[in-house]
């Protein structure tokens, strides 16, 4: 994510989280992106300072109301059961936004939620108030935050991401025959394992850790996560690939190392590494190695397949944020777009080896294909990635 303060006069939009220090009586519980109260009386305390509140929460059949005050005078009250709208109005994922308050002075306000039990038009007998918020797990699509302000002539601190939790290094599928997989797994189907011989360590500063304790947080100059793992079918435990992957993270970005070895013949239908997948939101142009540029505003889920000759570095720069930029980098690309064979997208020269997917307004994916039905037994395959980001004044004029 890049955060940044952000001053103009014209109307900011800002997004914020729930925290429990919002709470001022009763409790919050949860888990997740949804969190909810059952003590009548349960009061959140939220201080903003702009023109227009809206909250967002979860509705489902065992939502309750909150009753919303600002500055100590009651607005309205907000039920959270899912009986009170219609499905078409979400969000997404059950989430609803109410707009609580337009056109206040725009100044500091306090907005009080009181939980006031169930909605007597749709009762239960365990009423829940919901909020909703985003955690470290949140999926990029249902990432919502639970207040939404308007604020003008002010700074503000946004935080901004830039790239999608989308699959980067790599992603195999994988056809079983009676069904097709990724490696690693998608939609939640577990393909890449330690099995009975794979290890996971964690060097921070050269120092090791354990990786299944959870650490404070912690300074680092180096960190470094070295893999050994299996690719497994998911119903018979057979390991059909082998995966030795060292990870590198600096303050300057993150360098991939993967060597794949496939153990059993193995159908791959599609194959893809060093994704460069990119927020619309953050950069709007990218430019590859032979200063090709490509524009990101496009958002129809088009395929745009790059005729350049195996372009192999990319830079991604912002119309919004002049001074970033993100780079995606295959290092050691003869081998790791693997030039030398004909199963992979794109001519012997690798023009058409990679696309741009303007998938959405959220996510823009630029990816080789470097995997086409490939079957070959005990092919060894390695690949190295690099994935950068960086602030230089003016980056955008100097390469747009």
């Amino acid at each position: 994510n890049y955060i940044g303060k952000i001053t103009s006069s014209d109307a900011q939009t800002v997004t914020d989280n729930f925290t429990q220090n919002m709470v001022i009586s009763g409790s919050v519980t949860g888990s997740s992106d949804n969190w909810y109260a059952t003590e009548i009386g349960t009061k959140l305390q939220y201080n903003f300072t702009g023109s227009s509140i809206t909250f967002r929460y979860l509705a489902d059949t065992r939502g309750g109301v909150w009753k919303a005050s600002i500055d100590g005078n009651f607005i309205k009250n907000i039920s959270t059961n899912s009986g009170a709208y219609s499905s078409s109005s979400s969000l997404g994922a059950g989430v609803m936004e109410t707009n609580i308050a337009n056109n206040l002075d725009n100044k500091e306000h306090i907005l009080i939620l009181e939980f006031i039990g169930q909605d007597e038009e749709h009762p239960t007998s365990t009423p829940r108030g919901w909020i909703r918020m985003v955690t470290p797990t949140s999926k990029p699509e249902y990432s919502f935050d639970t207040f939404v302000y308007v604020v003008k002539g002010a700074t503000v601190t946004k935080t901004q991401n830039a790239l999608w939790d989308s699959n980067k290094e790599f992603a195999f599928q994988v056809d079983f025959g009676d069904r097709k997989e990724w490696v690693p797994e998608h939609n939640s189907t577990g393909t890449l394992k330690l099995g009975d011989k794979g290890t996971q360590q964690l060097f921070i500063n050269n120092e090791e850790y354990s990786i299944n304790q959870v650490l404070s947080d912690t300074s680092f100059t180096e960190v470094k996560m070295l893999q050994h793992l299996f690719a497994t079918h998911p119903t018979t435990g057979v390991e059909f690939a082998e995966f030795i992957i060292t990870t590198t993270i600096t303050s300057r970005g993150v360098k991939f190392n993967t060597k794949v070895k496939w153990l059993k013949e193995t159908t791959i239908g599609s194959g893809y590494v060093n994704m460069f997948t990119v927020n619309p939101k953050f950069i709007t142009e990218i430019i590859t190695s032979y200063n090709t540029k490509y524009t990101t505003q496009i958002f129809d889920n088009s395929y745009n397949y790059l005729q350049d000759e195996a372009p192999y570095s990319y830079i991604g720069v912002s119309n919004f944020y002049n001074n970033m930029y993100l780079i995606c980098h295959n290092s050691n690309p003869y081998e790791t777009l693997r030039m030398g064979y004909s199963d992979r997208d794109g001519d012997e020269y690798g023009k058409g080896l990679f696309a741009l997917q303007h998938r959405n307004e959220d996510l823009q994916k630029l990816y080789p294909r470097t995997y086409t039905n490939h079957k070959t037994v005990g092919e060894i395959y390695q690949f190295e990635g690099y994935f950068g980001f960086g602030k230089l004044p003016m980056i955008n004029k100097l390469l747009s």
